[in-house]
């Protein structure tokens, strides 16, 4: 009977935790992250170039560059201030790639 109680302890636990790993390696929504910090100065297509925002469409920065601008602002334009601290490694990532579908 022991061993019983504590092989269901055991399972419970596996499957208690399996459910955390999951919910933590969701996938984050560059779209709606976008959608949320970046449209007031972007625009819904990155061309409305409010504040003096680039045309995420016509810019040949590669992803590693957006995701430092991103992370750190820009040193060209104060208005594109720095997100580290505000959005999780996770998110800069997303909208980085995401900015990357409005390239012509």
């Amino acid at each position: 009977m022991k061993k019983i109680i504590i092989l269901a302890a055991i399972a419970f636990g596996i499957w208690a935790c399996g459910g955390e790993a999951n919910s933590s390696t969701k996938e984050v929504d560059g779209k709606l992250v976008y959608q949320r910090n970046c449209l007031s100065c972007h625009g819904a297509n990155g061309n409305q170039g409010y504040n003096g925002a680039k045309a995420l469409g016509e810019s040949a920065l590669t992803m590693p560059q957006r995701v430092n601008i991103i992370t750190n602002g820009s040193e060209n334009n104060a208005t594109m201030v720095a997100f580290k601290g505000r959005l999780s490694d996770e998110e800069i990532k997303a909208v980085a790639q995401y900015t990357m579908s409005f390239k012509k």
